[in-house]
């Protein structure tokens, strides 16, 4: 998970940003993880981010317009920028957090995905697989505690 910390490091050392992605609980770990990395969680460091769960008028109107599938994807192409990173999250592999790390690829942005156990292999640089058991809640628990130690170490690294 260091390596993830410095990754954020370096991007807000370059002038990069984070994009975060995640469906149902997940989503409001996007959230979570976002005010940890923007807020004064940690260290007084602050590393820019954009939940893409948060506003919930474009979400609805992307999921309209394009389909569910599409609605991170579209995000990703829209915001990121090469050098920026997209964190996203999920605890079953669904298919628009795949198309979101596929659109990342596309962009240029560094991909870390965190999933299930049981989730099949997808493409993205980083992949952090809960060993937890194969329930979304023990995995999504699982996860936020991965994503405090992310953030404070990714805030430790531009100390």
């Amino acid at each position: 998970m260091k390596e993830i910390a410095r990754l954020i490091a370096e991007a807000h050392r370059t002038g990069h940003k984070v994009l975060i992605c995640g469906n149902g609980g997940l989503a409001a770990e996007a959230e979570h993880f976002a005010a940890d990395l923007m807020g004064r969680f940690g260290k007084g460091v602050f590393i820019p981010c954009i939940a893409l769960t948060a506003n919930t008028s474009l979400l609805t109107a992307l999921s309209n317009d394009y389909g569910y599938e599409e609605v991170f994807a579209h995000q990703v192409r829209v915001l990121g920028q090469r050098g920026d990173i997209l964190l996203a999250m999920t605890t079953s592999a669904s298919s628009n957090i795949i198309r979101a790390l596929k659109a990342g690829k596309e962009v240029g942005l560094k991909t870390v995905c965190f999933c299930g156990p049981s989730s099949p292999d997808f493409e993205a640089d980083f992949i952090f697989r809960s060993n937890t058991e194969d329930a979304p809640a023990a995995i999504q628990q699982d996860m936020l505690s991965v994503l405090h130690y992310i953030a404070y170490n990714a805030k430790r690294e531009l100390m």
